[in-house]
């Protein structure tokens, strides 16, 4: 089969996804009644026990298992453990981003979120850090308490990944120096120790203690004495607020919805295009989430699987009960299906290979555009495009998770992060 004819499914799928998005029409009534489906109590504790909380646990497991294989590459440093460890560094990104459109409840202490992962990093603050701290070779600064409070620059994913990749750069030599492991050795260490007792703490402020965060979301209440009254009733609060601040099921549901409408948008807005703007030179790419370990389209296809499994496990199930959110379900249920499957069905490399073939109208008249190696300038078109129907798709889903959704399902969605930026 030719690769052209291969895409053929793929744009029959986009094209049905076009016209369920086309019949909507505006004006859609909210879901209600005693055929509504499951109550906003009972769909946000599927989504939290369901969803939320078994994420958090796969992230916990994932950072504790690479903290000791970074510990085993430091105390031997092979060939056979660094690959283990960038095994594991795959895996805890995967894990991540499966979890990193829940943007708040305890990832907010402390600042986690970014220390989890600085990205994007539009001025190349980690390089210029990471770069600055093997220079000094300071031990003082690794020290765990003192490592916690350094810059989020330092602390997470994107840190470790400057540390372990590209593979052609960095071997198991860089690990070890005389009568011990290197300074990065202790730098990806401290990193390592790092993640696992945030992910740790995450899991714990979610499941543990006097008022765990699964509580305050499963039993809301007005909060007392903040400044400005009580939160409107099924209104999600504005980006920046803190526990506590549900006044009611609604209020929840709301919240989970805007983290469905802003996972989507980090997709559309930062994750696939900063890697097709490519700068002189032809060094677009690296851009990209994770050029360097060449996994920031897996990133994306992460992002959307699990957008993909917060929709069906908690409003998918509320809309299907009603005969008249069919349309608004499946405009939504459609557009995820194929934007998974787009990203699934492109290279692994995708974003991470030179760009310069899909952006031809920024070459210079008469220059051939850049391919990836061994690519073909057929190939390279075909991949341009198939990035760009992602993207295309990954704005379909911003759009429907937005406002057609939320008035379907009758709640209000505030401000996030995001907005303004």
């Amino acid at each position: 089969m030719s690769p052209v004819r291969a895409l053929y499914p793929l744009c029959a799928l986009f094209l049905l996804v076009a016209a369920v998005l086309a019949s909507h029409q505006a004006g859609a009534q909210p879901v209600s009644g005693p055929d509504a489906g499951p109550d906003w109590r009972d769909m946000n504790r599927v989504v939290v026990d369901g969803h939320i909380i078994l994420r958090y646990q796969a992230l916990a497991q994932a950072m504790q298992a690479l903290d000791a294989q970074i510990g085993a590459l430091c105390g031997s440093p092979t060939e056979a453990n660094l690959a283990l460890v960038r095994g594991g560094f795959g895996i805890a990104l995967d894990a991540w981003n499966g979890i990193s459109h829940i943007r708040f409840g305890p990832v907010e202490t402390e600042q986690r979120y970014f220390r989890f992962q600085l990205w994007p990093d539009k001025r190349g603050t980690g390089q210029r850090q990471v770069r600055q701290l093997l220079a000094d070779q300071d031990r003082a600064r690794l020290d765990p308490a003192v490592f916690a409070r350094d810059s989020v620059a330092v602390q997470g994913l994107s840190a470790l990944e400057m540390l372990l990749f590209p593979e052609e750069e960095v071997g198991v030599a860089d690990f070890a120096a005389e009568g011990g492991p290197s300074y990065r050795c202790h730098f990806a260490q401290a990193i390592g120790d790092n993640l696992a007792g945030m992910s740790g703490a995450t899991l714990a402020d979610w499941t543990q203690g006097d008022q765990p965060y699964r509580r305050t979301l499963l039993e809301p209440a007005p909060a007392q004495g903040v400044p400005g009254g009580p939160a409107t009733p099924g209104v999600a609060p504005s980006a920046g607020a803190g526990a506590g601040r549900f006044s009611d099921d609604q209020a929840v549901s709301a919240e989970l919805l805007k983290t469905l409408n802003t996972g989507a948008q980090v997709i559309h807005e930062l994750k696939l295009p900063l890697p097709a703007v490519p700068a002189t030179g032809g060094t677009g790419p690296r851009k990209g989430e994770a050029w360097r370990s060449r996994r920031s389209l897996g990133n994306v296809c992460t992002n959307l699987r699990a957008l993909e499994h917060l929709y069906a496990t908690g409003f998918a199930l509320r809309l299907r009960a009603s005969p008249e959110a069919a349309e608004v379900d499946q405009g939504v249920a459609l557009t995820l299906a194929a934007a998974v499957s787009a990203c699934l069905s492109l290279p692994a490399a995708a974003l991470d290979e030179p760009l310069g073939a899909e952006v031809v109208s920024e070459q210079a008249p008469g220059q051939a555009p850049e391919e990836a190696p061994g690519e073909t300038p057929e190939r390279a078109v075909q991949r341009r495009k198939a990035l760009e129907d992602l993207r295309d798709l990954a704005g379909a889903l911003q759009a429907r998770t937005g406002r057609p959704l939320a008035e379907q399902l009758g709640l209000l969605v505030g401000f996030n992060s995001l907005d303004g930026d």
